[in-house]
């Protein structure tokens, strides 16, 4: 025993001085790539030129570093619980199990499936022969005997198919409705709407009928026969009748006039109501005075022109009544929604034709279809124009 471990301790002094010899000596060959250290640490002395290998190990350096943690990270990789269940799992005694279980359950299977089904030999012996079968009873009474084979066999009585319920006719095309006049629709609303003024409204509508335009109109007539002076306020030249008992004149101003004379009267009437002097083309009444509701009056103006001469231009023009003003008052409010309506009133009852014309251009929008409408317009045009020729020059 003694002599086994002196020899062992002189192998070891001999191992350790040859490593320290093969250190101080150049490496041998290039250095290892990773798969050699790797299958140096997994099978030892079975690798592939072990000995060579480790003599390089042995003398370099870094070689030597990677071996020894490359047998570092097998050892821990080794002892991880996650490895080791590996390892059982490749043992052979895990591979057998499993397979021997299958088998078991597969022969269990079949012994149950074969047990329950019975032989054919067995089910054909169970089953009573045609001849040891009892015959069944005698019927109670004898069977009627079966027709001869030309022997006519009676038929069922035909049956009437359902006749089919019979197809109601068709109801009779209802007669296609005529187009609803749009005036006399506006009508039909205006009277709910004001059922005082029914019979004014109903006047209107009937008079829309008769609104044509003159056929023997030239154009350029009108502006041919205009006053010399023009009154801008009130706008008696397109309208005959104003709402205002106390209207402000204004009348266009002439380059060559030093003064004005502005005569207003009642209408077969001598006195004037008002007779002023102005250097001023306005006028205005006084505090306290005014027109009178239903009246008509006459206004005229004279221009005194430096050269000496004058001239006079007069045009008469009428005040609402209270009943006028009521239709002008629906006129204006119902504008939008029956402009025809609205314009023959503003026509017909009131003399307000400026106004007639701005309802039926409103009408032309609303009602495209209506091919009435362009012939109103032009009536209502054309009596807009001898409106302005009303009047008189002296």
């Amino acid at each position: 025993m003694k002599r086994e471990a002196s020899d062992f301790s002189a192998g070891t002094r001999l191992d350790q001085k040859l490593r320290d010899y093969l250190r101080q000596q150049p490496p041998e060959g290039e250095c290892l790539y990773f798969e050699q250290f790797e299958e140096l640490a997994r099978k030892g002395r079975r690798a592939r030129d072990y000995h060579r290998l480790m003599r390089h190990i042995i003398s370099c350096p870094e070689c030597r570093q990677a071996y020894q943690q490359m047998q570092v990270i097998r050892q821990t990789h080794a002892a991880s619980p996650l490895s080791r269940l590996i390892a059982q799992f490749r043992s052979p005694q895990w591979v057998l199990a499993p397979a021997l279980g299958v088998l078991a359950i597969v022969a269990v299977a079949w012994w149950f499936s074969a047990g329950r089904q019975v032989p054919e030999e067995v089910r054909l012996s169970a089953a009573p022969s045609a001849e040891e079968a009892p015959l069944p009873p005698p019927p109670a009474s004898e069977a009627q005997p079966l027709p001869a084979p030309d022997t006519p066999r009676p038929m069922p009585p035909a049956t009437t198919a359902p006749s089919a319920a019979p197809v109601p006719p068709a109801p009779p095309a209802r007669p296609a409705r005529p187009p609803v006049n749009p005036l006399q629709r506006e009508l039909t609303l205006a009277q709910r709407a004001a059922p005082a003024l029914k019979t004014a409204l109903q006047e209107a509508a009937r008079a829309f009928a008769t609104l044509v335009p003159a056929k023997d109109t030239r154009s350029g007539a009108t502006e041919q026969r205009l006053p010399p002076l023009r009154i801008l306020k009130p706008d008696i030249e397109r309208n005959f009748m104003i709402a205002d008992l106390q209207p402000v004149f204004e009348w266009r101003s002439e380059k060559q006039a030093t003064s004005y004379q502005f005569v207003l009267r009642e209408v077969d009437s001598p006195e004037p109501l008002a007779a002023v002097e102005t250097h001023e083309p306005r006028f205005a009444f006084p505090s306290g005075q005014g027109l009178v509701p239903g009246g008509e009056y006459e206004v005229a103006i004279t221009a005194h022109l430096a050269s000496g001469e004058s001239i006079t231009v007069s045009r008469r023009f009428g005040v609402l009544s209270p009943e006028q003003r009521e239709l002008l008052a629906w006129a204006q409010r119902e504008r939008q929604k029956t402009p025809l309506l609205s314009a023959m009133v503003l026509y017909y009852h009131l003399d307000r034709y400026a106004d007639a014309l701005e309802a039926l251009e409103l009408a032309r929008k609303r009602y495209p279809q209506d091919k009435q409408i362009p012939h109103r317009r032009e009536a209502v045009k054309q009596r807009i124009e001898q409106r302005l020729r009303d009047y008189e020059l002296r």
